[in-house]
C-alpha cells in the first residue's frame, strides 16, 4: 500500500467498508493497529498471519498376517522375540515410529519372509500425516496411509522334505545248498567263511554267510574215490571242480546262491549228468530259469472244449456249430488236434 493512500485513510477521506463494515477511513488508533496486524506496511503485500502446521493423525491400522500352508502360524516380532498370537495385527500408526520386524516360526521351521514395517512423517504444504512402509528384503512392498490403512503378509513355510527313500543293501550272504553222497562211518565239515557244518550219509543241508570262500574237509582218505563240483545256482554253470580229498574254492560271489555236490565213495564215482544246454546271451535272447507253478490241458481233453462240425446244406451253404461268421468270412477257434 502506498504511503498517500495510508494518509488518506488516516483523513477519513475513503470509507473501505461500505456499510455495516469497519470503517478503515475513520480516523483513530485503532484502525492504524487493524491495518498493521492484516498487512505489511512497509510494501510487500504479504499477510502477516502466522500459520502452524496441521499435527499427523494417530489412525489405527489392520494388518492381516497369513501362512502357506494355511495350516500353520508362529508369528512374533523377531526383533524382541515376543509372539504375535492372533492372526489380525491391530496397531496405531505411531507404534511404529521406531521400526519392527515380523517373520513365523514354530516347532518344524521358519518361515522365509521377514517383513521390516516402519512409520515415517510425510509432510504436504502444512499438512503432516503418518506413512507406514512394509519392506521385504530391503524394498519397500506396500505403503499404507490414512485414507488406506490395511495390508497383508504372506509367510511361507519351506515344505517338508520327502522322507528319502531307503534302498536296501544288495544282499552279501552267500548261500551254499549242498548235495552230499557220503558212505557210511564217513563225516565231513563244510566250512563257509569260518561258519561250519557236519554232514554224513545222503542228504541235502544249506549253510549260509557273509563270505568268499568255502572248505571241504572230510573224514575220508586217498583210499576213497572223491568228487566235488561247485555250481552257480541260477544259471547252473559249472564254477570249480575237484576230485581231491579235500575241497577249497575262493572267489564265491557276495549275495549269490550256490550249489556244491560231493560224492565219496570206494566205488567208482559216476560222471555228472551233461548239464543243460546254456544259449549265448545276446541282446535278443536270455537264458532264465523258471518253475511251473500251473497246470493246463489243451486240446480235446480241455475242459470247456467243443468238436467243430461242418455241415453241407443244399443251395452250397457251409455252417458249423462254432464260431462267428460275416458276409464274406468265418471266424472258428482250432486247436492243434482239430486242425483236421
Amino acid at each position: 500500500m502506498a504511503i498517500d493512500d495510508f494518509n488518506r485513510l488516516q483523513e477519513g477521506d475513503r470509507n473501505l467498508g461500505g456499510p455495516g463494515d469497519r470503517n478503515l477511513g475513520a480516523p483513530g488508533r485503532d484502525n492504524v493497529l487493524r491495518l498493521e496486524d492484516e498487512f505489511d506496511v512497509g510494501g510487500s503485500g504479504r499477510r502477516t498471519e502466522a500459520s502452524e502446521p496441521v499435527p499427523p493423525l494417530n489412525y489405527p491400522i489392520t494388518v492381516h498376517l497369513n501362512t502357506n500352508p494355511a495350516g500353520r502360524r508362529g508369528w512374533l516380532y523377531t526383533d524382541t522375540g515376543e509372539k504375535i498370537t492372533q492372526s489380525t495385527l491391530r496397531a496405531k500408526a505411531k507404534d511404529f515410529l521406531s521400526s519392527r520386524t515380523i517373520g513365523a516360526k514354530d516347532g518344524s521351521g521358519k518361515a522365509k519372509e521377514v517383513y521390516t514395517i516402519k512409520t515415517r512423517l510425510a509432510t504436504k504444504g502444512l499438512l503432516q500425516s503418518y506413512e507406514i512402509d512394509f519392506l521385504l528384503n530391503g524394498k519397500v512392498q506396500r505403503t499404507i496411509t490414512p485414507t488406506n490403512t490395511g495390508h497383508s503378509l504372506m509367510f511361507t513355510y519351506q515344505a517338508k522334505p520327502e522322507p528319502a527313500e531307503e534302498i536296501p543293501p544288495p544282499p552279501s550272504d552267500v548261500t551254499i545248498n549242498v548235495q552230499h553222497e557220503l558212505p557210511s562211518g564217513i563225516t565231513a565239515v563244510v566250512n563257509l567263511g569260518g561258519k561250519t557244518r557236519t554232514i554224513a550219509s545222503t542228504a541235502i543241508s544249506s549253510i549260509v554267510n557273509n563270505a568268499s570262500s568255502i572248505n571241504v574237509t572230510p573224514t575220508s582218505n586217498s583210499a576213497y574215490n572223491h568228487q566235488y563240483t561247485l555250481y552257480e545256482d541260477a544259471s547252473g554253470k559249472v564254477v570249480s571242480k575237484s576230485g581231491d580229498v579235500k575241497f577249497s574254492y575262493g572267489k564265491l560271489e557276495k549275495g549269490k546262491s550256490y550249489k556244491l555236490k560231493i560224492s565219496i565213495s570206494k566205488a567208482p564215482i559216476p560222471a555228472d549228468p551233461p548239464a543243460d544246454p546254456q544259449p549265448v546271451s545276446t541282446p535278443r535272447y536270455r537264458y532264465e530259469k523258471y518253475t511251473v507253478t500251473e497246470k493246463r490241458t489243451t486240446g480235446e481233453t480241455a475242459p470247456g472244449y467243443t468238436k467243430p462240425v461242418l455241415t453241407l446244406t443244399d443251395g452250397e451253404i457251409v455252417q458249423f456249430n462254432i464260431g462267428e461268421g460275416g458276409d464274406g468270412e468265418i471266424e472258428v477257434p482250432f486247436t492243434t488236434q482239430n486242425t483236421d
